[in-house]
């Protein structure tokens, strides 16, 4: 009991970052994909029979493995791929001209560069501030590359859609105008326009560079910075 309470805890705990639920979903959006063009059937539709009869724990293990190669590699290469074409052609300079902040390079440090500084000077603040800044950095692209899978995996599974077997996206993608405002299709269409724009945001815009800045990611320490790397004298 206490080992239940205890692995319900964490899941619990899992369903408040916001990292699982876009990790989640898009696993079932891919499986859903995967099973609508392969077999012709909807994760909707799919009850324990059918599972205890139609699927082996071989083809399981393999749509695992499948799911991991694409986060690990396909997604990466991709997001890396569009990052170079932004690059160069110099598409992030649209998103400068609307105002985009730039950041004063002497004033941050890399979090590599802070930690070697706390190392050498037995500065424990900076130790955990370098630390804290690696960690903030590392759940920021795992936030990145997670949104970019799922609006990708979202267009896969409006596309494999047909009109005998509709995939989740189709069926959350069509709406009722005739329906009032309290209904389900009002819900829906909230939520798609909550949750899509701000991962597309998070996922293309940052997660491909069109807003990223260099500084993104380092460390505000002003004085350390001018300790490392004193500013030249002026004539």
């Amino acid at each position: 009991m206490g080992k239940l309470l205890e692995q319900m805890e964490t899941v619990m705990s899992r369903a408040n970052d916001i990292r699982y639920f876009v990790a989640l979903s898009t696993f079932t959006l891919l499986l859903d994909s995967v099973l609508v063009y392969t077999r012709n059937v909807s994760v909707l539709s799919i009850s324990w029979d059918y599972i205890s009869s139609s699927f082996t724990l071989g083809a399981a293990l393999v749509f695992l493995c499948f799911f991991s190669l694409f986060m690990v590699f396909v997604i990466p290469s991709i997001m890396s791929f569009i990052t170079f074409i932004v690059i160069e052609t110099r598409a992030y300079k649209v998103v400068d001209a609307f105002g985009a902040t730039r950041k004063h390079g002497r004033d941050y440090l890399s979090p590599f560069s802070l930690s070697q500084y706390a190392l050498n000077n037995c500065n424990e603040v900076a130790y955990q501030m370098a630390t804290k800044q690696s960690v903030e950095n590392q759940e920021k692209r795992q936030m990145e590359k997670y949104s970019f899978a799922f609006v990708l995996v979202s267009v896969c599974n409006w596309l494999v859609s047909t009109e005998s077997t509709r995939t989740i996206i189709d069926i959350a993608t069509h709406f009722d105008y005739n329906a009032g405002l309290l209904s389900v299709d009002t819900a829906k269409c909230l939520m798609l326009l909550m949750v899509y724009p701000a991962l597309a945001w998070i996922g293309i815009a940052h997660g491909c560079g069109f807003t990223s800045n260099y500084l993104d990611g380092y460390v505000y320490a002003p004085e350390i910075n001018n300790r490392i790397n004193p500013p030249r004298n002026e004539l």
